[in-house]
């Protein structure tokens, strides 16, 4: 199977995984420009570079796509973790994403936060076919895994990049299975970017709004105002 793969490093075990497996080949990695202090790509490219796979920073367009499916053989875009929208409406177009929470709930671009400030026990990771709409296409599996009053954004990223791999290699050990079998997602809830009032410690923050804070965006993406 020849794929083409969208993300950074937040996933990059999945990368791994699928240049491991032998019947699959990567043509191409596209990823984006990061600080490198807050999301990272380092090691992504790094990866690249020593297993000789062409990668991009560019967006990719729909020129992009129609070369891959229309000229290079490609069977497949895998997407764990993606800033772009990738174009779908091109011949022969298939593709996957790998998303941070059970879908139909989590929709949207940061939905681990939402999972600490809502005080959820239970999120996951969801595969689902990539559509013309953010994270609305049908869904191949999904699995969950258990939040305690003790996780934070950073646990819960630990957590989703080892659910991620599970499902990687369900999929792939049967994947027309899967992708013939998805099922059309319910209506559930879209996540807007967290706002910064979401995200901010001033002098009128409690100190239980702090800890919930802290957890739900670690310290690297917290606002503090005049404290």
């Amino acid at each position: 199977m020849n794929i083409i793969y969208f993300g950074y490093d937040m996933f990059i075990d999945v990368l791994k995984f699928l240049i491991n497996k032998k019947d699959i080949n990567i043509l191409k990695v596209f990823s984006f420009e990061t600080d490198n202090e807050i999301d990272f790509n380092r090691e992504i490219i790094s990866l690249c570079n020593q297993e000789n796979i062409p990668i991009t920073l560019n967006k990719v367009t729909k020129n992009d796509m129609e070369d891959m499916f229309l000229n290079k053989n490609c069977d497949l875009a895998v997407c764990a973790g993606y800033n772009f929208k990738i174009p779908t409406d091109v011949k022969g177009f298939k593709g996957i994403n790998f998303h941070p929470s059970l879908l139909p709930w989590g929709k949207g671009p940061w939905p681990l936060p939402y999972v600490i400030i809502n005080n959820l026990k239970q999120n996951g990771v969801t595969v689902h076919k990539l559509s013309s709409n953010f994270d609305e296409g049908e869904i191949l599996i999904s699995e969950p895994y258990e939040v305690t009053n003790n996780d934070n954004l950073h646990s819960l990223e630990n957590k989703s990049k080892v659910t991620a791999v599970n499902l990687a290699k369900k999929i792939f050990d049967n994947f027309d299975y899967y992708f013939e079998n998805a099922k059309v997602q319910g209506k559930g809830e879209y996540l807007i970017e967290p706002p910064d009032s979401f995200r901010t410690i001033d002098k009128n923050t409690t100190e239980a709004q702090k800890e919930l804070i802290l957890r739900a965006f670690g310290e690297n993406y917290v606002i503090y105002k005049g404290e």
